[in-house]
């Protein structure tokens, strides 16, 4: 195990995050898993600062989206929850990074459970992440699933959600008004579901969506 240290652009300037690094030499690969602790905590300070000093007005979409995608994809996926939260979502703790049965995180609100998955795209967003992400949240038997995502629509991505009826796309200005604290998710309403306090799994005993 290496650390490293990765410095990620957040507003008018940079924050430290300290990685663990598991490096495969032989395939020369390398990616950054934070621990949840140092997630968490980043996580907390890039909502807070492009909150209380978000960029000009007209160059807000270009600024947050190209610092969203130079960001690690596992602090990605915590700022995202971290939103829920401050929206009152009831998040579930995760049991890790990896593993996740094809969810990056979940959450309750108003008795319903609900499903997350982020994708950070540099160009064009794949359509079979919406095919993947669908099935999971049938698995899951979440009552919606929102897939949050920094890449550009191409047709075959429109119609993969057009055809993945329990699965809502937040990007574009939606995404940066998500993050900014300016609006919430469309969420259902009143609904009993069964879910099980600090897990993220699969819970058989449910009621079937409407």
């Amino acid at each position: 195990m290496i650390f490293y240290n990765y410095k990620l652009l957040a507003g008018n300037g940079f924050i430290s995050l300290r990685f663990q690094i598991y490096c495969s030499m032989s395939q020369k690969l390398a990616f950054a898993i934070p621990t949840q602790k140092y997630a968490d905590s980043e996580a907390w300070r890039y909502i807070n600062k492009i909150r209380k000093n978000p960029p000009p007005p007209e160059n807000e979409f270009k600024v947050i989206i190209s610092q969203l995608r130079e960001l690690n994809p596992f602090l990605f996926e915590e700022i995202l929850l971290n939103c829920c939260k401050a929206n009152k979502y009831y998040v579930l703790p995760k049991k890790g990074f990896t593993k996740d049965n094809g969810i990056d995180g979940c959450f309750a609100y108003n008795g319903r459970f609900y499903v997350v998955q982020a994708k950070l795209y540099g160009g064009e967003a794949n359509p079979e992440h919406v095919i993947q992400f669908s099935n999971a949240v049938k698995w899951h038997h979440a009552a919606k699933g929102f897939l949050f995502h920094t890449g550009k629509a191409t047709e075959e991505f429109r119609k993969a959600v057009s055809e993945a009826a329990s699965v809502e796309i937040i990007s574009g200005q939606k995404l940066i008004d998500f993050l900014l604290g300016r609006k919430g998710l469309y969420l259902l309403g009143n609904y009993q579901r069964q879910y099980q306090q600090g897990d993220c799994q699969r819970s058989d005993n449910v009621v079937e969506s409407e």
